[in-house]
């Protein structure tokens, strides 16, 4: 991880990609929110309660906070968003097989 951070990064987003990959298409958005975006989020807000003496990292951990309640912002909107569409139903035998012209 040390040695290769770029490699450590790779492996972690193919990890949650084939995490999520295994889910059902409608819970994704919200399995990525719980189990990915809130923990790293919740650290990001206990760091930023930290009194730190460097103001370039102070700069950088609120822009990674404002980034990620972005994403959990623009995600929940998403999910609420789907959650009120109307459920598609496949069309009937019937009408699968009805031909025009018969």
């Amino acid at each position: 991880m040390i040695e290769s951070p770029a490699r450590h990064f790779l492996v972690q987003r193919m990890n949650q990609l084939s995490s999520l990959s295994r889910l059902h298409l409608p819970l994704r958005a919200g399995r990525f929110i719980e189990d990915m975006v809130r923990p790293a989020s919740d650290m990001l807000l206990q760091v930023s309660g930290w009194h730190l003496n460097d103001e370039k990292l102070e700069k950088k951990i609120a822009n990674q906070r404002r980034r990620l309640d972005a994403i959990h912002t623009a995600l929940t909107a998403h999910i609420n968003d789907i959650d009120q569409r109307p459920a598609a139903l496949p069309k009937t035998r019937m009408a699968r097989e009805l031909r025009p012209g018969l």
